[in-house]
């Protein structure tokens, strides 16, 4: 087989690729890589970065869920990844770039979260390899990797009240965009495939259902593509980020 994608399950950006792809009907063999050791993973595989998901498709190699899910549209242009109408098209591209600044801001939430309540990274690695090490050693992995992607990712308390700002600024336009039917139609777009895994990943938040996320038309996205997060467990955060939410995702 000619594609191969690099990543580790629980990776929003990784699941992004693979909806594309399996948008797009390429068939592709998924290569594991352990957490935090991936970045040397990808250098020595020839790529010029350290971030998965990374895609080598027919001779090339593409680091990134955005270029890579533009690389597949481009290889399959009647998948509908990204449409021909040029209005349609900047439309879902706005979309998918203010899905990149959504799984940011989420990714910032979870790592700051995590620096409370180590509990979902955890789970994350035993599910890879590391969940073949002792118990003590894969503690000792999980304190390393939330600290080292605490730094990477320059997740900060101080700056949690802004991210979800963020996220609820972006579920609102998602609604309307699912209302004006751009978004969560039955072929999914690279917005569609930006937004659903990092929609779906609120649920881990919204577990008690306090948030409401599931009323929102933006969760059409994520009920169609991914409808159960991968990662079973509970993102348990700070009261305050709960009422910050709780009053942005109010309905409107």
């Amino acid at each position: 087989m000619d594609v191969r994608l690099y990543m580790f399950d629980g990776s929003n950006a990784c699941l992004t690729a693979q909806l594309a792809l399996a948008a797009a009907g390429i068939e592709y063999r998924a290569v594991q890589l352990p957490p935090g050791a991936h970045a040397i993973a990808v250098r020595a595989l020839g790529f010029r970065g350290q971030t998965v998901p990374a895609l080598q498709i027919y001779g090339r190699k593409i680091l990134g869920s955005k270029a890579i899910c533009h690389a597949v549209a481009e290889l399959r242009p009647e998948s509908g990844l990204l449409p021909d109408d040029p209005q349609l098209r900047a439309a879902i591209e706005h979309a998918e770039e203010r899905g990149e600044r959504f799984q940011n801001a989420l990714r910032r939430l979870m790592y700051v979260s995590a620096s409370y309540d180590r509990t979902p990274v955890r789970a994350l690695l035993e599910g890879t390899a590391y969940g073949r090490l002792p118990s003590p050693l894969v503690g000792l992995a999980t304190r390393g990797i939330v600290k080292a992607a605490t730094a990477a990712h320059n997740a900060k308390p101080e700056r949690a009240l802004a991210d979800i700002d963020l996220v609820i600024d972006v579920i609102a336009e998602v609604d309307q965009l699912v209302r004006d039917g751009i978004m969560g139609g039955e072929v999914p777009n690279v917005a569609d495939c930006q937004l659903a895994p990092n929609i779906s990943g609120l649920a881990l938040i919204d577990h008690d259902g306090r948030l409401g996320i599931r009323e929102h038309p933006a969760w059409q996205v994520a009920e169609r593509l991914v409808p159960r997060y991968p990662l079973d467990t509970t993102l348990n955060v700070p009261e305050p980020w709960i009422a910050r939410m709780q009053a942005g995702l109010a309905p409107r």
